[in-house]
């Protein structure tokens, strides 16, 4: 028999803000920030993921870091999470010291400083100072209107290295190609869950793509209308709608078309 494995992002595709929520007749607050408020799931669906946790093996995959990360309220824990975009790699709560070691020695391979002195010349289209991110990636918010300008000029400083970036509302990640969920994904399961599985793969974000659809995977779910449905029109995926009925749906068919089938 198969282990079913199911691979998530969080944000948007498990749990929504707010503005998601418009369809929603029985929303749970998941996440406070500062005691205000900031994330919701179904109450359904809140039940769905806890019977789900103990029928297959549900790993969160999250570019949040691992301080908001803690602020989510799962009813259930998770023997393994990727966080910082694959940066971290929680086993039982506890970071993985393996993979630890094997990322630290990427970093220290790489340029971190000469990257942020150069990134120095967005300053004038950014909201916030860059922050680097559990020692793995740098972080901002861009101004309103500059995102273009942004793009051009982060196109012109990051064409000599080996780094990438992705803008998501006013978000903006600058990241090494050797961070990424894809990568920590495929560690676990060299190393940690080796055997016959079953993949399940869930994003809705231009991060999410390569994991979502890596050739492991089985049974693919993507957000209508998301990032990474406008990416992904030549892939076969199941497609769920962009909110918080969508994620019930998500659950309801993994419980009923898959673990009890």
């Amino acid at each position: 028999m198969k282990n079913i494995i199911f691979f998530s992002d969080i944000d948007r595709t498990i749990i929504h803000s707010m503005k998601f929520l418009n369809e929603s007749n029985n929303p749970e607050i998941i996440e406070y920030n500062n005691s205000k408020p900031i994330s919701y799931i179904e109450k359904e669906s809140l039940l769905l993921l806890n019977d789900l946790s103990k029928k297959l093996l549900l790993i969160p995959v999250t570019t949040r870091s691992l301080n908001q990360y803690k602020r989510i309220k799962f009813p259930c824990k998770f023997k393994y999470s990727i966080i910082s975009n694959g940066g971290i790699i929680l086993k039982n709560g506890k970071r993985l010291k393996q993979w630890d070691k094997l990322i630290k020695r990427k970093i220290n391979k790489t340029d971190y400083i000469e990257i942020k002195n150069n990134l120095n010349r967005i300053n004038k289209y950014l909201i916030k100072e860059i922050n680097l991110i559990d020692d793995v990636f740098y972080f901002s918010k861009v101004k309103e209107n500059y995102i273009n300008d942004l793009m051009s000029e982060l196109d012109n400083i990051l064409i000599d290295y080996n780094w990438d970036y992705t803008i998501q509302s006013n978000k903006l990640y600058i990241i090494p190609n050797f961070i990424s969920k894809e990568n920590a994904i495929k560690y676990l399961l060299k190393t940690e869950i080796k055997g016959n599985n079953f993949i399940i793969t869930a994003g809705d974000g231009k991060l999410d793509y390569n994991f979502v659809f890596f050739k492991e995977a089985n049974l693919k779910f993507v957000p209508k209308n998301s990032e990474i449905f406008k990416l992904a029109k030549n892939k076969k995926f199941n497609s769920i709608d962009y909110n918080s009925i969508g994620t019930l749906n998500m659950l309801s068919y993994i419980e009923n078309n898959i673990v009890n089938k």
